[in-house]
């Protein structure tokens, strides 16, 4: 958890400091949400495949002896 917050700190670090960066990550998530629009109803249902399997291998591979 706390490996998990320190990066999403780090990244939003970066954003703060580099307007590129920042330009480039936003026009990015503009351009996802407008496919996303164009092609639904399939894209949320892939979208929510996508979401769940991974979230059921984060789950799995959590429980694993290592």
């Amino acid at each position: 958890m706390t490996r998990l917050l320190g990066i999403g700190v780090f990244a939003a670090g970066f954003l703060l400091i580099s307007p590129a960066l920042r330009r480039a990550v936003t026009e990015g998530a503009s351009n996802s949400t407008a496919l996303l629009h164009q092609y639904s109803p399939y894209s949320y249902a892939g979208l929510v495949l996508v979401v769940c399997g991974g979230f059921g291998l984060t789950v799995l591979s959590g429980s694993r002896a290592r």
